[in-house]
């Protein structure tokens, strides 16, 4: 195997393939301003109920009156 066929994406080794900035990341961050609301949307199962706090003994039910 040559050296030259060697695809292992190491942008070390092979410098051709890879932009010297690291990519085109940037693009993605101009067009993003209008995304970033819509991602608080694309929340894949709804919000959870309000926690509620136990039964306070004044609304718990009252026990039988023990026979004496």
């Amino acid at each position: 195997m040559h050296p030259e066929d060697d695809d292992d994406e190491d942008p070390e080794e092979d410098p051709v393939d890879y932009p010297a900035d690291g990519g085109d990341d940037s693009d993605d961050k101009e067009e993003s301003s209008e995304d970033e609301e819509d991602d608080e949307m694309d929340i894949p199962f709804p919000p959870l109920p309000p926690i509620l706090s136990p039964p306070s003994p004044i609304l718990a039910p009252a026990l039988p009156p023990s026979p004496i």
